[in-house]
């Protein structure tokens, strides 16, 4: 068949081999395949409309080609699946997502057209949108699920876990979904199994078309009936696509996992080879106190967060960082500190509490500071177990004995070596010299030999180390 003004094609099933066709060509009917040759298929052809569904015209053979090449494929005209597809083949989809014991037909099964989708059984009105992917959209009524596939055999989606294969397999999958709103703001899209909703994600929603997510695990699913559930309005779908998350894969070299959510116990398991990289985009975790993560290439070569409470890197019981040789501390590409098996090398100034953290410690007065004394950290001052500037108001009848107590945060297996320095807060700024402490693992106390003058202020600096 030729045609030099445009041309118009309703029939159905048919194929047109050898065509050609001047200007614009539109289609209605379906099923139909077109396939032109002897022209210049980027130039003669002006534009294909496709009022119908399933239609496919193609282009190959160009008698005047552009820059004197010939295309190297079969051009598509029409935003279609291409001549050819059939669905339910078996293709190695499953084999390179690493889902080799839970086996689908093939990933363009699972990629769902407007015409491909039904309510309750019943098809559904295909509008035709360019500013689509598929080039038309389906409506969705609210509160209502796509149950059947016209791409599927029996129409059922049969969540499946077998050897023998299912369209939808029963393992961890992720639903996309290309969308407008005529008037809604949002809507929930979710799964469901034989009619009762596993799951929805709410999605926000505009006149312009983007594209939502839900992650589901469908392992316990097997043998039911998949559908996809919308509420909330009307919403314009363009595709849908089900993606099996990859399972038990090895990554070689430099992988990006984005947009790996989950849904209750959604998996990623797997190995790096070495010289790999793996970057996430999102936070890694592990949940339960048993897990554990190893960042680095060895076991002898990593950090590991092995018995942390809560799953996180450093949070109780004892952490280990190791190396084979060196580790560095390092921020912004700046050198802190190199440390070795025999010593470790400062780079820049350590500011430190000395021991423990730095934690306030609880400052009490004795016996020795006499009746109604007051005592406080030093305005602007820090007082920890390890160093701090009291400010002290002795009381009426002061006396010898335990003048203070400095009660650290934590517990120690040793007693820290302390001195400490009394002095009048006011000239002359006498100083007391008679004092000593005594230690608990726990508790420093001041004890003084000479009894201060009563109703006075004093102020009194302390340090302590070596414990």
């Amino acid at each position: 068949s030729s045609s030099t003004t445009g041309g118009l094609i309703e029939t159905v099933d048919s194929d047109y081999r050898d065509a050609q066709c001047a200007g614009a060509l539109t289609l209605g009917g379906e099923g139909n395949t077109v396939d032109m040759l002897g022209n210049d298929v980027h130039t003669a052809l002006t534009s294909v409309t496709d009022n119908g569904a399933g239609n496919t015209v193609t282009g190959m053979y160009a008698s005047s080609p552009y820059q004197s090449r010939q295309p190297a494929s079969r051009v598509n005209f029409t935003r279609s699946r291409g001549a050819g597809y059939a669905s339910g083949t078996i293709k190695g989809d499953f084999v390179q997502s690493g889902n080799v014991a839970t086996p689908y037909f093939s990933q363009e099964d699972l990629l769902f057209f407007p015409e491909d989708l039904m309510i309750s059984g019943t098809a559904t009105t295909v509008t035709a949108d360019a500013n689509s992917l598929t080039g038309r959209y389906v409506a969705m009524p609210s509160f209502n699920s796509f149950s059947q596939f016209n791409n599927i055999f029996g129409r059922n989606a049969v969540i499946g876990n077998t050897q023998a294969g299912s369209i939808v397999p029963a393992t961890n999958v992720t639903a996309y979904v290309s969308y407008k709103c005529p008037s809604i703001a949002s809507f929930s899209f979710g799964l469901q199994a034989n009619g009762t909703t596993i799951g929805t994600n709410t999605l926000s929603c505009t006149t312009s078309y983007q594209t939502g997510s839900y992650s589901a695990n469908l392992s316990s699913y097997s043998g039911q009936n998949l559908s996809f559930f919308f509420n909330n309005g009307e919403v314009d779908v363009a595709w849908i696509a089900l993606v099996p998350q990859p399972n038990n894969q090895t990554f070689q070299g430099t992988t990006t996992l984005a947009g790996l959510t989950n849904s209750g116990t959604s998996n990623l398991t797997g190995a790096v080879t070495a010289g790999s990289t793996i970057s996430a985009a999102g936070n890694i975790y592990t949940t339960g106190y048993t897990q554990q993560i190893y960042i680095g290439d060895s076991n002898t070569n990593r950090l590991d967060s092995s018995g942390a409470n809560n799953g996180r890197l450093f949070s109780g019981g004892t952490q280990t960082i190791q190396g084979n040789t060196q580790i560095y501390l390092q921020v912004l590409a700046s050198v802190i500190a190199t440390i070795t098996s025999n010593n470790m090398t400062v780079a820049k100034p350590v500011i430190s509490t000395m021991f423990g953290n730095s934690t306030a410690a609880t400052l009490a007065a004795g016996a020795a500071a006499g009746t109604s004394p007051t005592i406080a950290c030093a305005a602007s001052h820090k007082c920890t177990g390890s160093s701090g500037t009291i400010s002290l108001t002795t009381g009426t009848s002061t006396t010898t004995g335990v003048l203070l107590t400095i009660t650290d945060p934590n517990t120690h297996t040793n007693y820290p070596d302390c001195t400490a320095h009394i002095v009048l807060t006011a000239s002359p700024y006498t100083s007391m010299s008679n004092d000593l402490f005594t230690y608990s693992t726990t508790v420093w106390t001041l004890n003084t030999g000479t009894a201060l003058t009563a109703s006075t202020a004093y102020t009194v600096t302390y340090q302590c180390a070596g414990y």
